[in-house]
C-alpha cells in the first residue's frame, strides 16, 4: 500500500485542510512526458484499489494507461474524488502526442 505521512497537512491555496488519503495526490502536475503520466495513474490505481479513491467520470480505468499497453484514446479525461473527505481531482492528458495534460485538484 502507498505510504502517506503529515496527517492534516494545509493546502496552503485554499487554507484548506488535507485529508490524510489526499496528501499523496493533492498536488497539481503538469504531465510532459509519458513516464509522469505512468507514475501519476499507477498512484491513483493504488489509491483505487486500497479505497482511499472513487473514479466517478471517464471511459477507462487509470489501470489501463501503462506502458505494456497501448493508448486507450487519443484524449484521457478522467475525474476522481477522496472516499473521506470528497475532495474532487481531475486527469487530462492528450496522448496523441505523448504529453500534455494535467492531475488537479477541482
Amino acid at each position: 500500500m502507498v505510504e502517506i505521512s503529515n496527517m492534516g497537512n494545509q493546502d496552503q491555496k485554499d487554507n484548506k485542510t488535507i485529508c490524510k488519503n489526499c496528501l499523496l495526490v493533492s498536488q497539481n502536475i503538469e504531465i510532459q512526458s509519458p513516464k509522469i503520466l505512468y507514475k501519476i495513474t499507477s498512484i491513483i490505481s493504488e489509491l483505487i484499489k486500497y479505497n482511499h479513491l472513487k473514479q466517478i467520470e471517464g471511459l477507462f480505468s487509470p489501470a489501463d494507461i501503462s506502458p505494456d499497453k497501448p493508448w486507450p484514446d487519443d484524449i484521457i479525461m478522467q475525474k476522481f474524488k477522496c472516499i473521506h473527505c470528497n475532495q474532487q481531482y481531475f486527469l487530462s492528458v492528450e496522448t496523441y502526442h505523448g504529453m500534455g495534460g494535467q492531475w488537479k485538484k477541482i
